[in-house]
């Protein structure tokens, strides 16, 4: 029985190394991950800072910043290009004041409500362009045969 006794406890032994270094192996990935977190705040902080200080400086930045300042003013035309190509192929305006995605039909922002044409003057204007060329061409109807009917005496 004691060979019995021995193979039950190197499996007993085995089992606990086993659950021991499950353990660890958790442990150690929760730590790098809060590493990565930690790091990550790191990052965005940096990010930040770089932000502030790029805000800040636009008109006296020191000579050493000047490519990073030049590279960060071109790249924001370049996406404000990009951004104007997206909404003319999408057939859309922009809302003057948040920016929102409107139809060319909308009077009125969806999002913020704000006043963005006078669609009422847009109608008249049509309307009064219509009646206009329609009492043109019939005065030139009427006049066309009011001269023919004149000089065929």
């Amino acid at each position: 029985m004691s060979f019995f006794d021995e193979v039950g406890k190197k499996i007993s032994s085995a089992s606990q190394e086993a659950i021991a270094k499950t353990k660890d192996f958790a442990d150690v990935a929760k730590l790098n991950s809060n590493i990565s977190d930690e790091e990550h705040r790191i990052t965005n902080a940096y990010t930040e800072i770089g932000k502030m200080y790029y805000e800040s400086h636009l008109e006296n930045f020191e000579e050493c910043y000047g490519n990073q300042f030049s590279l960060i003013k071109d790249s924001m035309a370049k996406i404000e290009e990009y951004k104007q190509k997206i909404v003319d192929i999408k057939g859309v305006t922009k809302c003057p004041k948040c920016g929102a995605e409107l139809t060319k039909d909308d009077v009125f922002c969806t999002a913020c409500g704000t006043k963005v044409k006078d669609k009422i003057r847009n109608i008249s204007r049509s309307i009064w362009s219509i009646s206009f060329c329609s009492s043109f061409i019939w005065w030139i109807y009427v006049f066309h045969h009011y001269f023919r009917i004149c000089t065929s005496f």
